[in-house]
């Protein structure tokens, strides 16, 4: 797998610093493979690869370093420089279209100018990291509005006072009343996610084990991205951190007013509830899709390299391994990628449906 990974990389590479017009205003199109003899300075020259293998069991990924070196001749180190900025501004969290391949992130990790022996050449070097995994694709669930939801009763893992929630949604046209995404304790009374149709709005709650409310953060503009089409919604929070909540769509902030926050446990591992609340009243119309529940992790979604472990540039899923633990080296308590928790990858064991879920027409890897 990693030599197609490298190709493709490298013609990704190559049509990105081809097409950028800062690149072209100094170096023209004068980047290289192998440059030729007699070659005019400056020039742009693809180096070396270094690839590690990081695939799971049933989808082949690698990260790539691939070193580019830039070559002038003009006196003193600025044209290599600017070449350098140039690169940079053409590859570092761009979003390159690799074939066959899904591009997590690219991003520099390295650069240095030197000046060769023979005290003309200024030689610049960088490097950039490409993270890919090949074509992930994912199946999605749609969940009626009317019969359908999951359950799971009992403990799951230990109340804290952080959480990371992920889910690809794509919601049917808004009808009055609330949509519970995810509910934890009776009826949701401990941990809740829910739209308010009315308004097309997200809301998050938490409380104690004793009832009292600790959360309580509204979005003050409306989720019609996840309406009719595929979203992913990525909430994180910390509650030990004062102003730690994280909001997305994709990689859109979805902002919060947050009227309620305080270093407190959430009662957050018993009875969970998912598509529904309260033997699945408040159900949710709409297909599912990457479902992600980390109980006492916080991952901060405010960084664009952390969101790039469960989504691609584009706002898409990527292959969270076989068991979920890709983005933080963890098992979360609940995974399931084709949005049925009937098949729990994650540690907490199975929920159970209520309902019959059926096939979506289309998932969020489409």
């Amino acid at each position: 797998m990693s030599g197609h990974a490298t190709l493709a990389i490298r013609k990704a590479a190559y049509a990105a610093l081809v097409a950028d017009s800062d690149v072209g205003a100094l170096v023209g199109d004068r980047i290289y493979d192998a440059p030729p003899e007699g070659v005019t300075f400056p020039y742009v020259q693809l180096g070396d690869s270094i690839v590690t293998d990081n695939d799971t069991q049933t989808v082949n990924g690698s990260e790539e370093d691939l070193v580019l070196h830039t070559w002038s001749r003009q006196r003193g180190r600025k044209e290599t420089d600017q070449v350098q900025a140039a690169i940079y501004g053409a590859l570092h969290r761009q979003d390159l279209q690799i074939s066959g391949q899904t591009l997590i992130l690219c991003n520099r990790t390295f650069e240095q100018v030197l000046r060769d022996p023979d005290g003309v050449t200024y030689h610049g070097v960088s490097r950039y990291r490409f993270l890919t995994m090949e074509g992930y694709t994912v199946g999605a669930k749609s969940y009626d509005g009317t019969n359908d939801f999951a359950s799971k009763p009992g403990t799951n893992g230990a109340s804290s006072k952080q959480f990371t929630f992920v889910c690809a949604l794509n919601f049917a046209s808004p009808a009055a009343g609330l949509q519970y995404i995810w509910a934890v304790g009776s009826g949701g009374n401990r941990l809740s996610i829910y739209k308010n149709t009315s308004t097309n709005t997200l809301a998050i709650e938490g409380f104690n084990s004793i009832g009292t409310r600790v959360l309580f953060a509204t979005s003050t503009t409306g989720i019609s991205a996840a309406i009719g089409a595929w979203a992913v919604l990525m909430i994180s929070v910390d509650l030990a951190t004062p102003g730690s909540l994280r909001v997305y769509l994709g990689h859109t902030a979805l902002p919060m007013a947050v009227t309620t926050f305080t270093d407190a446990t959430m009662a957050t591992a018993s009875n969970w509830e998912f598509g529904g609340r309260s033997a699945g009243s408040n159900k949710i119309a709409a297909c599912v899709s990457h479902l992600w529940y980390a109980n006492g992790q916080y991952v901060d979604l405010g960084v664009e390299a952390n969101r790039r472990k469960f989504i691609d540039q584009f706002g898409r899923p990527v292959g969270l391994g076989d068991t979920g633990d890709l983005p933080t080296g963890t098992q979360p308590h609940l995974f399931a990628p084709n949005g049925d928790p009937s098949t729990n990858l994650g540690s907490a064991g199975n929920m159970t449906i209520t309902g019959a879920l059926t096939d979506c027409a289309s998932s969020p890897t489409d």
